[in-house]
């Protein structure tokens, strides 16, 4: 079979929550969905999702998981950091003309495609991201320990730890850690055990509560939000971004930013081109590109 053809590609988007697949093939697009695919937190466990998710549009296809051997393939997967990793996930799949990368590289790639901008992503963790004349930088993203700041984990954390500091006189009291403070009755040092085992998914679990409160007013969320904006803003000029350029505010809470960043900023901002799935295909594109290049040469 011929997959030298752009049409002919395999996309693979995997994170934390679940693991996407598409394959372009004779003109249809199929896609299928499978379990976590982290390959940082469950290698094991990632490439069972991803074998699994190339297994299921290859049956739509009517073909079979070997006959997906030779389609270019990008895989954007959550834990993607270091080459060990990518090599590993390489060789535990059953694919020979295939890129690995982190997901921050297909989210950006799908957000802006060609254009030149900056992407900000903020869920459970964040990172940002710009491109322009085809270079790519990459900021944050380090995980709740190290940064990941304005998500949603920074979030529920920076709550509490406000919850605290009201009680020691560190900050004042609002609705919403008087709240707080009662949801764990009333006692400091469930606050503390609370967050000695917290994961960061435990902590965004608080974020909602976060924004809406801010939406009414508290001072204490207002102050958090702000302080993510900030953030937000100092990445920004950190990578450059001009405000003549795209921003595309993406993931579960990005959009709720907008209203703390100045009005310049958000005059910038709007909805990402495509999506991550569809940056990895066409990332698996690029390998089409490159192997004629070679065959040419």
């Amino acid at each position: 079979m011929d997959h030298m053809a752009a049409d002919t590609l395999i996309g693979i988007d995997g994170g934390g929550t679940s693991c996407r697949a598409a394959l372009l093939w004779r003109g249809k697009r199929y896609e299928a969905r499978s379990g976590s695919a982290n390959v940082t937190s469950d290698l094991q466990g990632a490439v069972a999702a991803i074998s699994e998710a190339l297994r299921d549009v290859a049956a739509q296809a009517c073909l079979t998981l070997p006959d997906l051997m030779d389609i270019p393939a990008h895989l954007g997967l959550a834990g993607a950091t270091t080459p060990e990793i990518c090599a590993k996930v390489i060789a535990a799949l059953p694919l020979t003309r295939v890129a690995v990368s982190d997901d921050q590289m297909t989210t950006l790639v799908g957000a802006l495609v060609a254009e030149d901008g900056a992407l900000v992503s903020v869920g459970t963790g964040s990172f940002l991201a710009s491109q322009r004349a085809g270079q790519r930088r990459f900021l944050g993203g380090h995980g709740l320990a190290l940064g990941d700041e304005a998500s949603g984990a920074w979030l529920g954390r920076a709550l509490l730890a406000r919850v605290l500091h009201s009680l020691d006189g560190l900050a004042p009291h609002s609705a919403l850690t008087e709240e707080v403070y009662s949801a764990f009755n009333r006692e400091a040092g469930a606050i503390s055990l609370f967050a000695a085992g917290a994961s960061p998914g435990r902590y965004g679990q608080y974020a909602p509560m976060v924004v809406s409160a801010a939406k009414a007013g508290d001072a204490a969320a207002v102050t958090l939000m702000q302080a993510g904006a900030d953030y937000i803003l100092a990445g920004l000029k950190a990578l450059d971004w001009r405000q003549d350029e795209a921003l595309c505010l993406m993931g579960s809470l990005g959009p709720y930013y907008l209203p703390y960043l100045p009005q310049s900023v958000q005059d910038s901002v709007r909805p990402a081109k495509t999506s991550a799935l569809d940056g990895a295909l066409t990332l698996a594109s690029s390998i089409v590109a490159t192997t004629s290049a070679a065959t040419r040469t």
